[in-house]
């Protein structure tokens, strides 16, 4: 009896190593489809614009330390950056001596998001939340919002009061980290003869300069570079 249990104690320490084996294989697997994805992304890149603009508009890929799994990583949607990569981005360069930006941030990365705008030289004033409708995940609360956060340059003058909208605004979320195209609508009608930029853009829109990785890929903001799991790779 005793070769028996010996054996099936092999048996299962040989599963195990296999089975971590396994998952390392899928990591690189994982990892290597990423570099390829953001090789290519990156040779799209095109320089920032030579000029500059009275509103700015961002979504920063932020970079999460924490996820379930590995399958649920940011990174498999798409490239992300850290706080100080984000922060070094040239941004202030593109804007106006009077200028505003909006910026998009969840909550994890509020204090971020005001270091960011601070660094891009403007001074936060004021906020405005997304309501996606549908509960999503979370540690303490279950999201179901982000914020778009206001900054400041100069005195470029605020917007009309029949053009400020509600700082509460309802809209059903659509695929990850896609935001409604309702709000290019809502920053046109708040500043409809300001010059406007789009960071990290994945869209063309008229009357809109872009910059970013996925930037005028498509004339849908559907279309995405997400990572499925290894074996489903090309």
């Amino acid at each position: 009896m005793g070769d028996l249990f010996n054996s099936e104690q092999k048996l299962h320490k040989l599963k195990q190593a296999s089975l971590k084996e396994l998952k390392t294989l899928q990591k690189l697997k994982m990892l290597e489809a990423r570099a390829k994805r953001d090789a290519k992304l990156k040779k799209r890149l095109m320089p920032l614009p030579d000029k500059k603009y009275q509103l700015i508009y961002i979504d920063p890929p932020w970079k999460y330390d924490f996820s379930r799994s590995k399958r649920r990583e940011i990174e498999n949607q798409y490239p992300t950056m850290d706080l100080e990569e984000i922060k070094a981005l040239p941004i202030g360069e593109l804007a106006e001596d009077d200028s505003v930006i909006f910026l998009w941030a969840t909550s994890p990365k509020l204090e971020e998001a005001i270091q960011v705008i601070n660094a891009y030289g403007f001074k936060y004033v004021t906020s405005a939340v997304w309501d996606k409708i549908k509960i999503g995940m979370g540690y303490y609360f279950r999201s179901r919002h982000e914020h778009i956060l206001v900054g400041k340059k100069g005195a470029l003058p605020v917007p009309d009061p029949k053009n400020r909208p509600d700082s509460v605004i309802e809209i059903p979320r659509g695929k990850h980290s896609k935001k409604p195209t309702e709000f290019y609508e809502i920053l046109e009608n708040m500043y409809p003869k300001a010059t406007k930029i789009e960071i990290f853009s994945r869209i063309k829109r008229e009357g809109w300069d872009v910059w970013g990785f996925e930037a005028g890929m498509s004339p849908s903001s559907d279309q995405r570079t997400i990572l499925r799991r290894p074996w489903e790779q090309e």
